[in-house]
Order: C-alpha cells, then structure tokens, then sequence
C-alpha cells in the first residue's frame, strides 16, 4: 500500500487494510469453497491492479472490484450470480 499519511509512514488505514487483505489472500487453498472463491477474486483484482501499473489503493481496490461486478451484469440480468454475489 502506498497511501502515505504527512510523516512519511503507511496510514493505520492502509495497515487495516492490508491485514483484512492479507487474511483473505491467506485462504486461498481453504477447503471451505466461500472462502477460497473470495481468495481467488481478490487474487485476480489484484492481479488487474498491478497490470494496469496502479498502486493498491482502497480506491484502486473499490475500482476494481466495481468493474468486476459490471462484467457479471448486461442488459439488466446478472450472468455470473456466484461472482456478483460474492464481489457485491
């Protein structure tokens, strides 16, 4: 995270964050499927964060995610249920 606060250091926002991140990347090979479906999401937005040279950012995660959830509606129906769900 690259949210710096005036003295030089990550904010305790930016630590918050990042432990509740840390946690969701860390269930990635959980045997329970919510759990690692969530991983795996995060693994790709974060993924798309980095390809397009951005720094993680809650704005740039709230992005991301908001994009992700577009692609799972068109025309008003939602074509992917378990992914909008589990991005909403």
């Amino acid at each position: 995270m690259n949210d710096n606060n005036p003295d030089g250091g990550l904010s305790i926002d930016s630590f918050e964050l990042e432990d509740k991140l840390s946690k969701i990347r860390s269930q990635i090979n959980s045997k329970l499927d919510n759990q690692k479906h969530l991983a795996i999401i995060l693994s790709a937005v974060e993924e798309n964060i980095e390809e397009q040279k951005n720094d993680k950012t809650p704005v740039a995660y709230f992005v991301s995610f908001l994009s992700l959830l577009d692609q799972c509606i068109s025309n008003d129906q939602i074509l992917d249920s378990n992914l909008a769900a589990t991005t909403a």
